[in-house]
């Protein structure tokens, strides 16, 4: 028979295990749910949920269009709402972040600990007689059957320092080549909007034109096949002049469909969403004067302010951390640990208790990898310095090719205005002939077609040297002086801009 205190003790061990039990099968069920991942789908109200989501939040952040955007606006419009300069702004903070956590890395390691032991029959130990060699069968309890043990302890590994100390330098390097990823962004960003936004005002000024021009010769065209039907022309004539009228049509379309594209692109690169109505402020072909600096205080410059020279200045600096790094970890190990227990086990005389210690460690294959991981080092950091000096000679290239494509640039343009005023003559001309009944109706559009064209190939000629400008100024690396985007509104970004674009401050 089974006594009270046997049965009251059994009901013990099994209130006892009860929860020790219920983590086992928690922890079951956990390893087998993570056995029947799948792959699963986003569906598809999941994606028209998240792109309302993302819509909403660009409409917000993007200040509504007021009025005719000018080249100014248009360049700061683009550098506060364009997505993929966002994209570079963000990786730049997110360099500033990983800069600052990582400096915590040098801190000794603090760690506070809590735990909780159970056994279920008690620790027992027998006990040796040095003197006699006896062992006695009385045994005794060494420790409680459960019991909480907390402690809190520092340590200090010197050798992670080390490391630490060298990643943290190297992120610092980091943050530097963030920010100089995002001044070549953003001068790509600026070339793009002064190009993009002479050929887009082109459209604006010639879409009417052209689609008269269209309309007229369309009338022209159906007017003579009705006179070839009745025999009233010549059938060689009439054939030669159908085909020229539509010659002139499938230029006419060809330069609509480009213009049409042209304010698109604008709109892409300012932010603002498809299909939003914007017009463009007139803006005046003023003479264009050229800047007369000498080459070499280009070259000069580009050396020194190029956004790729100094990434690759920066990347030979972490390359060179990276021999220091590679040396520290070679070196033994020394670690500090120094800690404050406490545990309620009821046998322990000293309940709390402080405990220090020191310990080196050294991997002794080291011995035989150091040649190697020092080589490679020396050897990471050789094409580093490379890269740099390669960089370097490719930036003064780039010098001048880009300032010979300026001055091209100008020199094409004022060849090209000069065709303009004589198709613009001509034209003029061909209109009085027509309206005095001494010219034709083919040579009248004719005449328009090749205005049209001249007047394209203008905007194009100004939106190249725009073009050429800003490829110039990019690759000596002179930008506007702007402050933070974010502290800035859109008016005061587009004023402090009016003064910074085509300035040439070296």
């Amino acid at each position: 028979m089974f006594n009270s205190n046997t049965v009251n003790y059994k009901r013990s061990e099994e209130k006892r295990m009860k929860p020790f039990k219920t983590l086992a099968l928690t922890l079951s069920a956990v390893a087998l749910s993570a056995c029947s991942i799948a792959p699963m789908q986003v569906t598809e109200s999941e994606f028209k949920a998240s792109a309302k989501t993302d819509m909403a939040t660009i409409k917000r952040d993007i200040a509504p269009v007021t009025g005719p955007i000018s080249l100014e606006e248009a360049v700061a419009r683009a550098l506060k709402y364009n997505l993929d300069h966002r994209v570079s702004v963000m990786e730049r903070t997110l360099a500033g972040f990983q800069l600052e956590a990582g400096k915590f890395d040098m801190l000794p390691e603090l760690v506070a600990r809590a735990g909780y032991s159970w056994r279920n029959k008690e620790s027992t130990r027998k006990s040796l007689n040095p003197n006699t060699g006896t062992i006695s069968e009385v045994g005794f309890i060494s420790s409680s059957k459960e019991s909480n043990l907390n402690d809190l302890g520092l340590s200090w590994s010197v050798l992670d320092f080390g490391v630490s100390y060298y990643t943290a330098q190297q992120n610092a390097d980091r943050v530097l080549i963030a920010m100089e990823q995002r001044r070549k962004t953003m001068h790509n960003l600026i070339q793009k909007v002064r190009t993009a936004y002479w050929q887009a005002l082109a459209a604006e000024d010639l879409q009417a034109r052209v689609v008269k021009a269209i309309m007229t010769a369309e009338q022209a065209l159906a007017t003579s096949a009705k006179a070839n039907d009745s025999l009233a022309q010549a059938p060689t004539d009439a054939l030669r002049y159908q085909r020229n009228l539509m010659e002139n049509l499938n230029l006419l379309e060809d330069i609509q469909e480009e213009l049409q594209s042209k304010r698109a692109e604008l709109a892409n690169l300012m932010g603002l969403l498809p299909g939003t109505e914007f017009t463009l402020a007139k803006r005046e072909f003023r003479e264009i004067s050229e800047h007369n600096i000498p080459l070499q205080t280009l070259e000069e410059k580009a050396l020194g302010n190029n956004p790729d020279i100094r990434k690759s200045y920066y990347s030979s600096r972490i390359a060179a951390i990276d021999t220091k790094s590679a040396i520290v970890k070679l070196l033994p190990g020394i670690r500090l640990n120094y800690g404050y227990n406490y545990s309620d086990d009821e046998y322990l005389i000293n309940q709390r208790w402080g405990e220090a210690g020191a310990t080196v460690s050294f991997n002794l294959f080291n011995m035989f990898s150091q040649y190697w991981v020092m080589g490679a080092a020396d050897t990471k950091q050789a094409i580093a310095d490379a890269r740099r000096m390669a960089m370097q000679m490719a930036v003064l290239t780039q010098v001048h090719l880009a300032n010979r494509q300026y001055h091209d640039a100008i020199r094409k343009f004022k060849r090209i205005d000069g065709m303009f005023e004589l198709d613009k003559a001509l034209a003029r001309q061909a209109q009085n002939e027509f309206d005095v009944k001494t010219g034709t109706k083919l040579d009248q559009i004719a005449s328009e077609v090749r205005l049209i064209l001249s007047t394209v190939r203008r905007y194009r000629g100004i939106a190249m040297i725009h073009e050429a400008s800003s490829r110039l100024q990019a690759t000596v690396g002179i930008e506007p002086e702007i402050s933070s985007l974010d502290n800035l509104t859109l008016e005061e970004l587009s004023a402090q801009l009016e003064d910074n674009l085509e300035n040439w401050r070296i």
